[in-house]
């Protein structure tokens, strides 16, 4: 039986995914209305209403139940308390675009909060709930690039969650890459966010280096890596101080972070995470780097990425992935990066760089 939740869930991000929905408040931009004469805010506010009701009828077991349901596995009584609340009359009074979005995004960071403690991620009922959690999180990411609503703001309200969602390695990668996509929205052109966010007691880089360096997926660290580049200060002294405690338990790593720069991030990254991942014996669940001069699966062949003669083959805990030539017909669109599931590789053919064939 399908949980009351997930149709909910659904419901709220496809509603709030609704073009028609933000264009019609961007319309409005400075000209508020009563929330009756919107049609979209409308809609918005009864499936808040039922979502409402729903957790409302769960906290009632989550107290009188000795033992509790399935679907609130670890969750504290405040928080589920504080999630109930974000979504009740949430929308009753809006002063504009940015205030939707504002109180949206809390019911988002909300909607993954609740998912991710219910347990059904790690107890592995089925994929719709982390779909429901990564296209809350994209919603938030859409926000954010649209100009939509203050990104201080908004960090304020998300960065603390985000952070603890993308270093909790029991959790499914996808939605940690998805976490640390949005984190790194929230930090682009925003100095008041890197200020809050390199500020804040809960957060501390040499905990995002831990989690990097024990990522089981290449892109997961690279991912890592952009969030710890970005916070790093661009003053020299400040920026070696910085890096000296981030990397405290890794200092073999501190010299070559410091030769990333913004004009060679791809190489640079590409070497620091290789040079981090050298010593995978082929049992640790950290990534192991080949060097490929060309690459066969399933009998498609695959071509070098833009400017360069050979692959870099990233063998993750679940995947195997590589950087290729694009195959978008946007010329402005020089490479992909492929990611394949081990269960859906027939045939394999990788040519090793000096190794001979693998």
């Amino acid at each position: 039986m399908s949980h009351p939740l997930k149709a909910a869930f659904h419901e709220l991000s496809n509603v709030l995914n609704s073009k028609l929905f933000l264009e019609n408040e961007r319309k409005r931009r400075g000209r508020p209305r009563r929330k009756e004469n919107s049609p979209a805010v409308k809609e918005l506010q009864t499936v808040l209403q039922k979502t409402h009701k729903i957790l409302e009828e769960a906290e009632a077991r989550f107290y009188h139940l000795r033992s509790r349901p399935n679907y609130l596995y670890n969750m504290k009584p405040e928080d589920f308390r504080q999630a109930i609340n974000s979504f009740e009359g949430v929308f009753n009074k809006y002063k504009d675009i940015a205030d939707i979005t504002k109180k949206a995004t809390n019911c988002l960071n909300y909607t993954v909060k609740i998912i991710i403690c219910i347990g059904l991620l790690k107890n592995g009922d089925d994929n719709d709930w982390e779909k429901i959690a990564i296209d809350s999180l994209t919603l938030i990411e859409n926000f954010i690039q649209h100009g939509d609503g203050d990104r201080e703001i908004l960090g304020k309200l998300c960065l603390k969650p985000l952070i603890e969602t993308l270093t909790n390695s029991l959790l499914p990668i996808d939605l940690r890459k998805t976490s640390a996509d949005v984190i790194n929205a929230f930090l682009t052109g925003c100095k008041e966010n890197k200020k809050f966010l390199s500020q804040e007691e809960f957060f501390d880089a040499s905990d995002l280096v831990s989690s990097m360096v024990t990522a089981s997926d290449y892109e997961l660290q690279l991912c890592h890596l952009e969030i710890l580049f970005r916070l790093c200060p661009r003053v020299q002294e400040d920026r070696k101080t910085f890096v000296n405690k981030a990397f405290a338990t890794h200092k073999d790593m501190i010299q070559k972070f410091l030769t990333i720069t913004v004009d060679n991030f791809f190489g640079g990254t590409r070497y620091f995470l290789n040079s981090l991942n050298e010593s995978n014996d082929g049992i640790s669940t950290t990534p192991k780097t080949l060097v490929a001069s060309q690459i066969k699966y399933n009998q498609n062949e695959l071509y070098y990425p833009e400017g360069q003669d050979q692959f870099f083959v990233d063998f993750n805990k679940w995947t195997i992935s590589t950087t290729i030539k694009s195959t978008e017909a946007d010329d402005s669109v020089d490479n992909d990066t492929l990611e394949i599931k081990y269960s859906k590789i027939s045939t394999w053919d990788l040519q090793l760089v000096s190794k001979g064939k693998l």
